[in-house]
């Protein structure tokens, strides 16, 4: 299997938890998502499922939202030990 070999520990599970996608009976909606009349939002760039540059786009095309990065693995970056990040998350929940 071509997944296996070029990404051993996750490539076989995206392949699988993919599957529904070839066969969902709908077209994909594509485009730009928006988050008109909502809160700011915050991303947090930190590993394949959501790196730096595609949590910077998704924060632009929100209008609202902003993107942080996080050097480091793991699937999320909140009290893992950053204090940077642990930081941005506090005043976004507390400020907004």
């Amino acid at each position: 299997m071509a997944a296996r070999e070029r990404a051993p520990r996750f490539g076989p599970y995206l392949v699988w938890s993919s599957l529904p996608c070839a066969y969902w009976p709908h077209p994909p909606a594509l485009g730009p998502l928006t988050a008109e009349r909502t809160a700011p939002s915050l991303g947090i760039g930190t590993d394949p499922g959501m790196p730096y540059a595609w949590g910077h786009r998704l924060a632009g095309e929100l209008g609202s939202g902003c993107c942080s990065g996080y050097r480091g693995d793991g699937h999320t970056a909140c009290s893992s030990g950053s204090r940077c990040v642990d930081e941005v998350v506090e005043r976004y929940l507390v400020t907004g």
